[in-house]
């Protein structure tokens, strides 16, 4: 998107694309996290996906009803240990 920076609103509008920039990822991971926690236990146990030995891409997918973000995110299992 291409913003006029004589216009008149630039500053807020720019703010406005930054916060969605920021906000809806966050928001997609809030509602989802949990299922995906789920599902990851599910599949491997009791544990989580590493933060650390982590990696994220962002791809481009072409759709005839408009381009979509995909995210793959692959991270270390660590299972939980018993004491």
């Amino acid at each position: 998107m291409l913003i006029d920076p004589h216009y008149p609103n630039y500053a807020k509008m720019l703010g406005k694309i930054q916060e969605y920039i920021d906000v809806h990822p966050r928001h997609n991971s809030a509602i989802a996290g949990s299922a995906l926690k789920e599902v990851i236990q599910e599949k491997f146990g009791d544990g989580i996906m590493s933060a650390i030995d982590f990696t994220m891409d962002v791809e481009k997918v072409e759709d005839s009803k408009g381009d979509r973000v995909k995210i793959v995110m692959s991270g270390k299992f660590l299972s939980y240990k018993k004491w």
